[in-house]
């Protein structure tokens, strides 16, 4: 029973990767036909885990929530970088294989499917716990400047909700990483200790 489990819940997650690449290349467009076809299996086996499309997306959006949390916590723990560096990184925090995502893409979401844009939302302004922490310790020590960092949480989610909402960054050329790299050099600005350089 344990094995069968195992295989359901691979599969699940080679489906939730899959979406994450039809959703790359195509938006919420995709259709689980395209899912299937880059699976190499039958839609039909798509439904027998996924119920239909709204609750792929929604569980998907769960699945790399879940994945960036990791590449949190392997910063936060990454012993060889300075405090500043974690920091820094861990704002921006993306999985290697979702590195090359396209999150224009998701454009239009809010209209077509609102319960998982909803859903992306909620998720983006949650799990700041790790990140909160490392900031009061860089405050503390004297890393940082002392500045209110609900003030600071708040630019970093708001930015971040207006990079997937807005169209600037296609028009200007710029990808999502790209886009998050020069947000924390901006903002970090505001928040180092230049005393401690």
């Amino acid at each position: 029973m344990s094995n069968e489990m195992e295989t359901i819940g691979n599969l699940k997650e080679r489906i939730m990767d899959a979406t994450v690449f039809e959703v790359n290349e195509k938006g919420l467009t995709f259709t689980m036909d395209d899912v299937a076809r880059r699976l190499k299996i039958s839609k039909k086996t798509i439904y027998t885990v996924f119920r239909d499309k709204e609750t792929l997306c929604m569980e998907t959006v769960d699945y790399c929530f879940a994945e960036i949390k990791k590449a949190e916590q392997e910063i936060a723990e990454n012993e060889e970088l300075s405090l500043q560096e974690k920091i820094k990184r861990i704002i921006i925090a993306l999985p290697e294989r979702y590195r090359e995502i396209d999150f224009h893409k998701l454009q239009g979401g809010r209209e077509k499917y609102p319960r998982v844009y909803k859903r992306m939302v909620e998720r983006l302004h949650g799990g700041w716990e790790t990140t909160i922490a490392l900031l009061k310790e860089g405050i503390s020590c004297g890393e940082l400047k002392p500045f209110p960092i609900p003030v600071f949480r708040c630019m970093v989610e708001s930015t971040i909700e207006a990079f997937l909402e807005s169209q600037t960054l296609s028009d200007i050329g710029c990808s999502y990483e790209e886009a998050l790299e020069d947000m924390v050099a901006i903002l970090w600005e505001g928040i180092r200790n230049d005393q401690k350089r």
